[in-house]
């Protein structure tokens, strides 16, 4: 049996994809995702949802994170299928219970003990040093909820990113943001020909 590898802190590494990126974020990724000489490998499941699928927003983003110098614990918010967890390392917190099962069936299967917390975002209380998030800022997921994560679980020691491949409460959420005196700053990135929006909270 092949021995259980630690999830640590791997950035500064190189991201080597296994196909172009798709670039309509509204598809999912299709092919697994190359990382320091790694294979990472999903489960397909039948029906599509909202987390059990890997988007083209998800491996622009981790392929970010991966190029950065990035220190301190980590908490990746509302994972999905564990992309952005597997590459840095991150606590994963799902809500969903459904979700959560296949994010653990992805963590197995990739030989990676990553930690995986399910429970509705507002219940955490655990303090982080850095936050990421993925496909997350969006009116189903409630923005005064993320950010009243972000201001009770985020230490400001390390930082705060968000991606989206679109917006759609933008406005709200930074609102929230500046209701507990954070500042957000807004990018357009681009990774193998995709455009996704890059959000970097600060305060």
């Amino acid at each position: 049996m092949e021995e259980r590898q630690s999830a640590g802190i791997r950035f500064g590494v190189s991201v080597e994809l296994s196909s172009p990126i798709i670039r309509d974020g509204k598809r999912p990724w299709v092919g697994p995702v190359f990382i320091q000489g790694r294979e990472y490998h999903f489960i397909p499941e039948d029906v599509i949802r909202d987390g059990n699928r890997v988007w083209s927003a998800s491996v622009a983003f981790a392929a970010q994170l991966a190029r950065e110098e990035i220190e301190g614990t980590s908490v990746d918010l509302g994972g999905g299928c564990g992309l952005v967890g597997m590459v840095t390392g991150a606590t994963t917190i799902e809500k969903d219970p459904d979700t959560a099962k296949l994010t653990k069936r992805i963590f197995e299967e990739n030989n990676l003990d990553c930690r995986l917390l399910v429970m509705p975002w507002e219940d955490c209380q655990e303090k982080f040093d850095n936050v990421f998030g993925c496909e997350i800022i969006y009116p189903a997921y409630k923005p005064e909820t993320i950010a009243d994560f972000i201001n009770r679980c985020w230490t400001r020691r390390g930082v705060c990113r968000f991606a989206t491949s679109m917006l759609r409460c933008d406005g709200e959420f930074e609102k929230r943001l500046t209701d507990h005196g954070l500042k957000c700053l807004r990018e357009i990135r681009t990774y193998q020909g995709f455009e996704y929006f890059n959000w970097c909270v600060s305060g």
